[in-house]
């Protein structure tokens, strides 16, 4: 490896990318119309007309890495399938909206990027215009970011409101089954289905226009926890239910009745997720999570190194970091009980490795620790999937 490391140091430096000779100067903006926020790009270049650009709009999130700072994208779109709107030049110029939503956006730093890309040009234009792909951005600042707090905190409200309205139509359809199951009238449910569908499919539409943004949690993992509930709706009303109440089929009876009795365990760990019930710290969530999850790659990658000199130097530290982060991971007022339940698994899992460590380092046992560093990445992917932690800052 040092070997290697010195021929790279060693080989000549890539040249600079040559500079394009053009230009693109993209403006952002953010504005309501008729009910409507439009996220709109417009700008002028010295690209000749005809030149086809690609714009696109991003939030902007401040992180720090390694002690260093910078800017986090995530692109945005409202219907998820537009990420990127086409413009054509022409007198020096472009002008397109690249999406609107009835839901305000949150007070958050935006960017507005345009991209020149051969790939989009015919061949006579790319060859006239001489260029290798290249970009012009513009951020902005909408609104106050004195407000996101507090507009974090309404969003939470909302779901909430949503999710009490998911936990009455789930009761609803709950009492209705069992009625049913005494007639066996599918004319009877088939009406019924219909009013409520329609219910459901207006909290549906409302949720689809919440922002999906890590840089405001509560409301993307609110969106993903009611989006889950629509499809167990679905699943649950015309798969397992109506398959008993049309054909008697005793085995969507059984089914019915289990995703039934599951419900209100999705439910509880939906609210307190979004913090209805219980705390959910993200930040310090997340600032453990990324301590135990750096302290236990590098643990692992040590002990497969199968340097049992190095084991014997590094390896009680990096077990004292994880152990730390892990127990802090665990207290009861920074975790909610559901997920405190998959830090016990992980610190669980852990204990049961580490006690391998040693021998595996030494190039023993390596079956078993295999075996149980797996078994152990497995329950900490289920905490950071539960818990939808950013592992990367």
């Amino acid at each position: 490896m040092t070997l290697l490391l010195v021929l790279l140091a060693l080989q000549d430096p890539e040249p600079p990318k040559p500079q394009p000779k053009h230009k693109i100067s993209p403006k952002l903006s953010i504005e309501e119309k008729d009910g409507l926020w439009r996220f709109r790009v417009k700008g002028t270049t010295d690209l000749p007309d005809g030149t086809v650009l690609k714009l696109r709009a991003f939030a902007l999130e401040l992180v720090t890495i390694m002690g260093e700072s910078r800017k986090d994208e995530e692109g945005l779109s409202y219907t998820r399938e537009r990420w990127y709107t086409l413009a054509k030049v022409k007198d020096g110029a472009f002008d397109e909206v690249l999406f609107s939503s009835p839901r305000k956006p949150f007070s958050l730093e935006y960017r507005g990027r345009a991209y020149y890309e051969k790939e989009h040009q015919d061949e006579a234009l790319a060859a006239k215009i001489g260029d290798e792909d290249f970009t012009g951005e513009q951020d902005i600042v909408f609104g106050d970011p004195k407000n996101i707090d507090a507009e974090l905190s309404a969003s939470a409200k909302d779901i909430a409101a949503d999710l009490e309205l998911v936990q009455k139509l789930f009761v609803e359809l709950k009492n209705t089954f069992a009625r049913h199951r005494e007639t066996y009238d599918p004319a009877a449910w088939k009406t019924w289905k219909k009013g409520w569908w329609e219910q459901v499919a207006k909290l549906k539409a409302k949720n689809e226009t919440r922002w999906e943004l890590w840089a405001a949690w509560v409301e993307r993992q609110g969106r993903f926890r009611l989006s889950d509930f629509y499809s167990m709706f679905e699943y649950l009303v015309d798969e397992e239910c109506s398959k008993f109440l049309d054909e008697k089929d005793e085995r969507a009876l059984a089914q019915a009745q289990r995703t039934l009795g599951s419900f209100m365990d999705h439910y509880e760990q939906a609210r307190e997720l979004v913090g209805l019930d219980a705390p959910f710290e993200l930040e310090r969530v997340g600032q453990q999570s990324r301590r135990y999850a750096k302290a236990a790659a590098a643990l692992r990658a040590l002990v497969e190194s199968k340097d049992a000199g190095r084991w014997s130097r590094e390896g009680p530290a990096l077990a004292a970091a994880a152990k730390e982060a892990i127990l802090q991971l665990a207290s009861q007022k920074l975790v909610p009980r559901r997920g405190y339940s998959h830090v016990v698994r992980v610190a669980d899992s852990f204990a049961r490795l580490l006690p391998l460590a040693e021998d595996a380092a030494a190039g023993r046992g390596l079956d078993a620790w295999k075996k149980n560093a797996d078994e152990h990445d497995a329950a900490w992917k289920a905490f950071v999937d539960y818990a939808q932690v950013k592992l990367e800052q």
